[in-house]
């Protein structure tokens, strides 16, 4: 591993007598705190000049794609590396308010921290992003369990973003929404609409399909299909009729009886023995 020449691997530069940080010190402290899924996010020029990023302490509904968003946190992350950003989703929220992530909880392993109720994930961060339709089922709670997170960092006087992803909108069907969830963002929030920055590239010739110019099927391969198909003879098989006789009492003619067992058939089932008064 190649040590810094500016800092010897200290971490710390002096310059005019004033101890600074250096710039691999700061890069690697970034590295460490920024998620792997906004690290790897490319930024544009465009992004940095974007209102959050400008002025983060204020709330937002933002609404734009996620990669472009994943770019505006980066940019913020990188800006303001003294504050803590905190992501978390309407989905972590529900479980939290439910008390899957307390330290009473039935589940034998958590992962992550343990959150005993909705104040300990929500109060901490300096600035809270919630993502929005994480939460996919149906639940009773969510409506509730996001409001009164909303709140929360709203009587506290805590910057809150909101991001509704533009290919999955926030909308009355989502399992979080509800009116008084709408008038808390509506009355409390700056809505910001973002248009399309990342152009998504998509490499043409890996998910290319060549079809043919004619698209009738082959004569020769219905044929062969048709032949592997079930007799359709097997799907009814008959089945014996009640009255249906197989065999006619005259097939049984040259048939001998022996006189010496009056009591067996010609079938040999047996015959009942006449009952005596």
């Amino acid at each position: 591993m190649s040590t810094c020449e500016s800092c010897n691997g200290t971490g710390i530069i002096n310059k005019d007598d004033k101890m600074y940080e250096c710039q691999c010190s700061f890069l690697f402290r970034i590295k460490s705190f920024i998620p792997k899924f906004i690290l790897r996010s490319e930024v544009t020029i465009e992004h940095i000049h974007q209102m959050p990023v400008k002025n983060p302490f204020k709330n937002y509904y933002i609404s734009c794609y996620f990669p472009d968003f994943k770019s505006i946190l980066k940019c913020c992350m990188i800006r303001y590396s003294n504050k803590s950003i905190k992501v978390t989703s309407d989905k972590e929220i529900v479980d939290v308010f439910v008390g899957s992530r307390s330290k009473n909880s039935k589940s034998d392993v958590i992962s992550g921290p343990i959150y005993n109720c909705i104040e300990d994930l929500v109060s901490p961060p300096d600035i809270l992003v919630i993502k929005l339709n994480e939460l996919v089922y149906k639940n009773k709670a969510a409506s509730s369990a996001l409001e009164e997170a909303i709140i929360c960092r709203i009587e506290k006087d805590r910057p809150v973003w909101i991001f509704s992803d533009k290919a999955r909108p926030f909308c009355s069907t989502s399992s979080a929404y509800s009116d008084s969830v709408y008038e808390q963002i509506a009355n409390n929030f700056i809505d910001i609409k973002i248009p399309q920055i990342l152009k998504r590239a998509v490499d043409s010739d890996a998910f290319s399909v060549s079809i043919p110019k004619n698209t009738e099927p082959d004569q020769k391969s219905t044929t062969e299909r048709e032949s592997r198909r079930p007799d359709e003879s097997y799907k009814n098989p008959p089945t014996r009729k009640p009255d249906q006789v197989f065999m006619s009492p005259d097939d049984f003619s040259d048939i001998k009886k022996d006189d010496s067992n009056d009591d067996m058939s010609v079938f040999g089932s047996g015959r009942s023995k006449k009952k005596k008064w």
